[in-house]
């Protein structure tokens, strides 16, 4: 009995050591497989990590960059301010010149009131009376004080993009903002000085095809009549050839004038015809036509009506004179020799009646160059808060 009870022992140990030899490949198989889960959540998460490092690394160098750009943009404003600052230290230094300069004009000119010659060395102006007879225009007024704060002479070159009247109120108020206003000498002296304010187009009319008197009322007069008569000509042979109906001629050519107070008096009446309306802008071109009314209601009162239909019928051709009575063969524009000499003579005659009047006016002139002076010391001052 006991050996039987040591034999099923000996069995069952037997057993069991068998069944764990038979399951230790399994057991060391689950730790192999396990090894390599925990090996790939290792490499998986060192992979993470570096990722994350990498985009932090990415990050960091975005904003250096974005920093970088900051201190350049900051950089580029201190610069940009002392720029601006200089520009306006140099204004001030230009504008105490200036005042420098108008001081020793005012003491040159009381020193010399009774001088006809410095009369004539100082610059021209600009008829009064033609800027009182001239109507308002929506953005004349701003486009003139432009040009006066910019300090620059009034130049036109007669491309069809200006307006003359423009110019001429330019010319008005930039002499005007340097305490001077027009006289009969003057007018004679801002002639002589067309070349300064002309350039272009303008200029080569005034050398070359201009012949009448040097005075800036009549070259005005006379050049605005010359580039209307340029414009209706090219418009008229432009619109042969065009193939679109009278309306849209007739628009066209309201399109294309570059006097805005002309395009006013044009729009108070209606035109059936392209020939009716440049008629019409020929008879009501601006400042003409007040100053020909004045001229002829005078001459009615003091003079009968001439008879003689053939003088009153025939006008002149010519594209510098619309003036009746004559023909193109014996327009003085075109042939000055057939001027009269009683006429030369009255021209220089006015030219020395002119000084007599420069002398009167001397003391006017030298209260508003005081009254510039003052007006520029005034923007100094402001210009120096400014900048504090």
């Amino acid at each position: 009995m006991m050996k039987a009870d040591a034999v099923e022992d000996y069995n069952s140990v037997g057993e069991e050591e068998a069944r764990k030899k038979s399951s230790e490949p399994k057991a060391i198989n689950d730790l192999q497989r396990d090894q390599s889960l925990m090996l790939d959540s290792v490499t998986k998460f060192a992979n993470r990590t570096e990722r994350r490092q990498q985009d932090n690394y990415k990050e960091i160098r975005a904003n250096q960059e974005l920093l970088q750009q900051v201190i350049e943009q900051l950089q580029e404003y201190a610069h940009q301010n002392e720029t601006r600052q200089s520009t306006q230290e140099a204004v001030i230094t230009q504008l105490q010149s200036e005042v420098a300069t108008l001081r020793q004009q005012v003491q040159l000119l009381s020193a010399n009131t009774t001088s006809t010659g410095q009369q004539a060395a100082s610059p021209a102006v600009t008829m009064p009376a033609a800027s009182s007879a001239t109507p308002v225009v929506t953005g004349m007024d701003e486009n003139s004080a432009t040009c006066i704060r910019q300090h620059e002479a009034p130049i036109y070159s007669g491309e069809t993009s200006e307006d003359i009247e423009v110019y001429v109120l330019n010319m008005i108020k930039w002499y005007a903002a340097i305490g001077l206003n027009f006289h009969q000498q003057v007018d004679y002296r801002v002639g002589e000085l067309m070349m300064n304010h002309t350039q272009g187009k303008a200029k080569d009319w005034f050398l070359r095809e201009y012949h009448g008197e040097q005075r800036w009322s009549h070259i005005i007069r006379k050049m605005k009549q010359r580039f209307l008569d340029t414009y209706n000509d090219e418009f008229r042979r432009l619109a042969r050839t065009a193939g679109v109906s009278e309306y849209i001629k007739i628009l066209r050519y309201k399109q294309g004038l570059s006097s805005v107070q002309l395009l006013h008096l044009l729009k108070t009446k209606s035109f059936d015809t392209l020939d009716e309306l440049i008629e019409a802008s020929r008879t009501l071109n601006p400042r003409e036509v007040a100053r020909s009314n004045d001229k002829s209601s005078k001459s009615s009162k003091s003079f009968p009506p001439k008879q003689d239909k053939k003088m009153d019928a025939a006008k002149c051709t010519s594209s510098w004179c619309t003036e009746k009575g004559h023909t193109k063969e014996r327009c003085w524009m075109l042939h000055p020799e057939l001027k009269p000499k009683w006429l030369k003579d009255n021209n220089k005659n006015k030219g020395k009646g002119a000084a007599a009047v420069s002398k009167t006016n001397a003391e006017s002139e030298e209260k508003k160059l005081w009254s510039v002076l003052s007006m520029i010391q005034s923007d100094i001052a402001k210009l120096k808060g400014d900048l504090n």
